[in-house]
């Protein structure tokens, strides 16, 4: 997930196309790993995602690293709509 929004990367691709990239990515790991009790560690590797794509998006348009949920979704940037149903909502 670094290396696909990190420095380098946000010289060569937006955020919209690291999420391209992401989302099978987490998928193979979610279906992969889906007959574990991992349900909060997928939970947590998807959040940080979600967060490091808004960073790469705030550090191209040189704003501040500061957001809310209607941000991301204005944006189009959201994982969570992506997220396998296997899973959400699982943790207790």
């Amino acid at each position: 997930i670094r290396s696909l929004t990190g420095r380098v990367k946000r010289s060569v691709m937006t955020p919209e196309e690291a999420k391209d990239l992401l989302i099978p990515m987490l998928r193979g790991w979610s279906s992969y790993f889906s007959h574990s009790l991992a349900s909060r560690a997928f939970t947590d590797v998807w959040n940080y995602a979600q967060l490091r794509l808004m960073y790469m998006h705030c550090k191209q348009h040189n704003k501040p690293s500061s957001w809310r949920n209607r941000d991301i979704l204005r944006l189009g940037l959201s994982l969570m709509e992506y997220m396998p149903k296997s899973y959400i909502g699982a943790m207790s």
